[in-house]
């Protein structure tokens, strides 16, 4: 009893009965969802939301078709950025790295291409300032990547 229960084994005696119980409350109120239909209040409420969890279902489904589409759209439009390397210095006090990033990030494969247009549902990324980075010019140093602007 002196120890915390953090530090107890996994599969304890006492956390497994726990557990148990909590399966089994968890059961026991589930029961009362076979008589709600014969209820004239919450019978019509517990069949439509049935119905409008299929409903969701579908929407999800479509949604997803639609996200698939244009995931391969966007990562087609930008593979080839996605493969290139580029090799950029970077000066960290007085030492001189090289450092391999590719030419575009968001759309670096199918699932950078994923998170991008997830986020971008959110308007958590900025589409309209994408980066595509090409070779460093030593000579230039302002001319280290381009900016796509609509």
């Amino acid at each position: 009893f002196g120890t915390a229960r953090f530090n107890w084994v996994a599969h304890d005696p006492e956390i497994v009965s726990d557990v148990l119980f909590a399966v089994a409350n968890v059961l026991s109120f589930a029961r009362t969802i076979f008589l709600m239909p014969a209820f004239e209040v919450l019978g019509p409420l517990q069949i439509s939301f049935s119905r409008m969890l299929t409903d969701i279902a579908r929407f999800l489904v479509l949604f997803a078709l639609v996200l698939l589409a244009f995931m391969v759209g966007m990562h087609n439009l930008y593979w080839y950025y996605g493969l290139q390397r580029i090799a950029r210095i970077v000066e960290v006090g007085n030492q001189t790295f090289t450092v391999e990033e590719p030419a575009t990030e968001p759309f670096e494969g199918l699932v950078h291409t994923l998170f991008t247009l997830f986020w971008a549902m959110f308007n958590n990324f900025q589409l309209a300032s994408l980066p595509i980075k090409h070779p460093y010019d030593a000579s230039n140093p302002n001319d280290a990547q381009y900016q796509y602007k609509d």
